[in-house]
């Protein structure tokens, strides 16, 4: 009888274990989805100011 009763708890804790780890899981991913947000907007900042700059420096050279 003992035996069992441990093998049940261990599957109780196991199930929340996991329930746990699942929510964890769904609160990564949305964590990662704003992120990848973020990032996407910065890059695109990045690649148009080097562009800005690229493009100024070429009209330099052409005025000068």
């Amino acid at each position: 009888m003992t035996d069992h009763d441990l093998l049940t708890r261990i599957d109780a804790n196991l199930e929340a274990f996991m329930n746990k780890v699942n929510e964890h899981i769904k609160e990564d991913k949305i964590a990662f989805e704003k992120l990848d947000k973020k990032v996407d907007s910065n890059s695109r900042i990045i690649w148009m100011a080097i562009g800005a700059l690229s493009l100024m420096s070429v009209l330099i050279k052409l005025v000068a």
